[in-house]
């Protein structure tokens, strides 16, 4: 069971981090297009897998919390 807890916490984290370089990325990819004189049409689609990563991850802790809580009553 505490495998669950693992397993939400390293979907958590690994959806936060993706996340978190994606928005660098495109900051540093709109920055470039800016001082080149270009616009570039950034693509919001790509939020969705870090989004679903970071959900996935708060699913399965809050289940193991459930089951936990459940357990003791």
């Amino acid at each position: 069971m505490k495998e669950m807890y693992y397993t939400g916490l390293i979907f958590f984290c690994l959806g936060s981090l993706m996340l978190f370089l994606h928005l660098l990325v495109s900051s540093a990819v709109r920055h470039l297009a800016t001082y080149m004189g270009e616009p570039t049409p950034l693509n919001n689609s790509l939020y969705i897998p870090s989004a679903l990563f970071i959900l996935a991850g708060i699913v399965l802790i809050s289940i193991y919390a459930f089951k936990k809580r459940k357990k003791q009553i």
